[in-house]
């Protein structure tokens, strides 16, 4: 399914800026990876540990240490997914990326990967990999005691991007551009500009370039400043959920010109493998795309699980986003679902849905890659048909067999067992046998329930009483100045229905009108506004931009697993002038 994202921008003074508003430009205080369509997705712009403590905790480990050799640093990664190598200092900092590619998936026939010098022979984890490497300061300080760290702004990640172009990672590593202007004193050349990545540069691209030898590596520009880069790989390797996979017409997006050579040599690998890293905490910018820039395929939600499985856990989460929705309207609840008044007092963070992974009858397996810090409850949820006054469900561990007693309860023939203490860690497997209890089918799914970390002195409660906060701060006696004007976007015009299952819109609102010093406003834009009448250069004018935020709940599809959260900062309330 074809899945196209539209974007709605009020005051854009420049291409590729409008995603900060820095007039410095971006720092580097983040690191985040892989691009993706769905920005609510825990699959894409994944933020990344900067420390080695950070690192464990998040389940990296250690795969490589020291400074002698092709690599310099700590390496660690995920479980046995060597997509994503994290390389950390002496001083356990981040210090770099590696994305590796299993040598058994790899042929030389249409690209010399061999040959190629960016590219390093390494074994990871007992897996021969084919390794990229990129290191965010001087690798000449890596293994230094504490050089480099004061070189470094506080909380930044790095100082700059260093490209390993061979064995040695000190004499091979060339350092990129940090300003876009220094480009032009290189072989980087300027490609497309895609809002939600930015300006990219492709080494040496040109329309009669060799495309068996393309340069590895692009850059991305915003603002002029260096905020991040990427990996593009040749051949299509489906082996991690970190990359990604471009379709041939989108190459234009971010690709130009695009070589000649391209659509054959797309065809013939099967097309690229690429990733993108990111150096700023916020890249998706307010979940906005160009409409007619990017088309990406993504597939069905519930593609690799049962549609049955999927509509009755559909219909399990619909009916309690209906219930939300109710009780925040303060109407009276038609199902008794104890958690939603939690979901809108903020006590409650997300309900999450996992499908049963295992199509074998009274077996159960379920995998989430997500930490159980927080995590209220746990529901295996079934659809039964009939029932007796004295049901019994066993449940067996590996070679333990339980009697749930008063762990089960029933709502509008939804069977829920609470498995809350059974839950320790994922993937989990275990059997069932009831008893005096007839299911409507044995397909079934794991709902987890999580709460918010526990809130500061500084910070209180939602107040479901005060609704003031929600109410759009408007100007009925200036219609023409600066305010919120209420607005409705449909994700049904916005094709994004096929992994937002609820709302069909919802009141996004926008800021528009005349900006004008006023009492209200803030002294310093007051002399920005009288700056730019006589400096119109120096200063900028002063633009209607959102000043306060709230949240908005949302139903949707993370790959199969359905999930039901308050987001926050998507519906604006009150406007202002800076």
């Amino acid at each position: 399914m074809k899945l196209a994202l539209g974007i709605l921008i009020v005051c854009v003074s420049s291409t590729c800026g409008f995603l900060f508003t820095s007039k410095s430009g971006p720092e580097w205080n983040a690191l985040r990876t892989t691009w993706g369509p769905n920005p609510l997705s825990s699959h894409y712009y994944v933020k990344q540990p900067l420390t080695v403590e950070d690192a464990k905790k998040n389940g990296f480990e250690q795969v490589s240490t020291g400074c002698q050799g092709k690599f310099l640093g700590q390496r660690f990664i995920q479980g046995k997914d060597v997509s994503l190598v994290l390389i950390y200092d002496s001083k356990d900092h981040i210090a770099g990326v590696q994305m590796a590619i299993p040598a058994s998936m790899i042929s030389d026939k249409y690209y010399k990967f061999s040959q190629q010098r960016m590219y390093n022979r390494d074994t990871i984890a007992g897996i021969d990999v084919y390794v990229l490497t990129a290191y965010f300061v001087d690798p000449k300080t890596i293994c230094q005691s504490d050089e480099h760290v004061t070189q470094r702004a506080k909380g930044s990640i790095g100082t700059g991007l260093w490209l390993q172009n061979g064995t040695d990672p000190i004499r091979d590593s060339f350092s990129s551009p940090i300003s876009q202007s220094e480009t032009n004193q290189t072989k980087w050349a300027q490609g497309a500009c895609f809002p939600s990545m930015g300006v990219h540069y492709w080494y040496d691209n040109r329309l009669d370039v060799d495309c068996a030898s393309f340069f590895p590596s692009f850059l991305m520009y915003n603002k002029g400043k260096l905020t991040g880069f990427g990996w593009a790989t040749a051949g299509k390797f489906e082996y991690s959920k970190r990359t990604e996979f471009p379709p041939l017409k989108a190459l234009s997006s971010f690709l130009k010109p695009v070589p000649t050579c391209m659509p054959d040599f797309f065809e013939e690998t099967g097309g690229f493998t690429t990733m993108h890293v990111y150096f700023n905490a916020e890249p998706w910018n307010l979940l906005s795309f160009p409409s007619a820039s990017l088309n990406v395929e993504q597939s069905l939600p519930h593609k690799n699980i049962s549609n049955k499985i999927s509509d009755e856990m559909t219909k399990f989460m619909r009916s309690i986003y209906d219930d939300v929705m109710m009780t925040q309207k303060r109407k009276k609840r038609h199902v008794n679902f104890a958690f939603s008044s939690l979901i809108l007092s903020d006590e409650l963070d997300s309900i999450i849905s996992i499908p049963n992974q295992d199509i074998r009858s009274k077996f159960y397996y379920f995998n989430y890659n997500s930490s159980l810090q927080n995590l209220a409850r746990v529901e295996l949820v079934f659809l039964i048909k009939q029932i007796t006054n004295s049901p019994r469900i066993h449940i067996r561990f590996n070679e333990t067999t339980v009697l749930l007693k008063q762990s089960f309860q029933i709502e509008n023939n939804w069977l829920k067992i609470d498995l809350t203490q059974y839950i320790r860690s994922f993937p989990v497997r275990f059997q069932l046998h009831f008893h005096e209890l007839s299911l409507r089918s044995p397909r079934s799914f794991l709902t987890l329930y999580y709460r918010r970390q526990l809130f500061s002195n500084s910070r209180s409660r939602r107040n479901l009483s005060s609704p003031s906060r929600d109410e759009l701060v408007t100007d009925p006696n200036n219609p023409s100045a600066c305010q919120v004007r209420p607005f409705r976007m449909s994700f049904v015009d916005l094709n994004l229905t096929s992994w937002i299952v609820g709302p069909s819109s919802y009141e996004m609102n926008i800021c528009s009108g005349i900006c004008q010093p006023s009492q209200n406003m803030p002294s310093y834009f007051q002399m920005q506004y009288l700056l730019h009448d006589i400096h119109p250069k120096v200063s900028p004018t002063l633009c209607c931009k959102p000043k306060r935020f709230t949240s908005t709940i949302l139903l949707y599809y993370d790959g199969p697993n359905l999930i039901l959260k308050r987001h926050e900062n998507m519906r604006v309330v009150e406007c202002g002038c800076s």
